[in-house]
């Protein structure tokens, strides 16, 4: 018999409400405005370090507070920087219970320790079988090797797992991959899960 498929997900603007604009903006004290912070939060080069566990958030908060001249403790910085991950999606927990009753699910995941250290307060952790984390696995999507990578550590074939994220560069790889894989507009997960018949 076949395995079934793997159902694996993205977790900020998937199941996560990930408000790093918010975040920003709030840490800059509004000198910038939110649609600006949504477009520069992520540019500093050493957010690939972090998200690879490369460094360590204090590492990273002092990059961070140098480049946008901020008044603020690197330890302040990582506590607020830690509830950029908002919370969960209403609904998802739910959808993923049911869709557990059939399928293996996962996450795959560009994620640093501080906001993993978030999630898993938030429970997280327990709504999945597997988690794949950029910061353990040392490897961040778009690449390939994170997909190989991950298909390889779930013992199935790519074509047996069923992908979902709201990056499109982050899907379009997981194909190039020879996984199914899916678009998700921000927290619109249920969506996207009939839009491919898993609902």
């Amino acid at each position: 018999m076949a395995s079934p498929p793997v159902l694996l997900f993205d977790l900020g603007g998937v199941i996560v409400d990930f408000r790093g604009g918010e975040g920003m903006d709030a840490v800059t004290l509004g000198a910038y405005g939110v649609d600006f912070c949504r477009d520069h939060w992520w540019r500093l080069p050493e957010l690939d370090r972090l998200e690879r566990g490369a460094i360590a958030p204090e590492e990273f908060a002092a990059a961070f507070i140098a480049r946008w001249r901020l008044d603020l403790d690197p330890s302040a910085f990582v506590h607020a920087f830690k509830h950029w991950v908002f919370g969960v999606y209403d609904g998802a927990p739910e959808i993923l219970a049911m869709l557990r009753r059939r399928r293996r699910v996962a996450c795959l995941s560009n994620v640093n320790s501080a906001h993993w250290e978030r999630c898993v307060e938030l429970g997280v952790d327990r709504l999945f079988d597997a988690c794949f984390l950029s910061h353990e696995l040392g490897l961040r999507k778009p690449e390939p090797a994170v997909y190989e990578e991950v298909s390889k550590r779930l013992g199935v074939p790519p074509g047996d797992i069923h992908f979902f994220d709201d990056v499109p560069a982050n899907v379009e790889a997981a194909r190039a991959g020879g996984m199914n894989a899916a678009l998700v507009r921000k927290g619109e997960l249920e969506e996207a899960l009939v839009a491919c018949g898993l609902l």
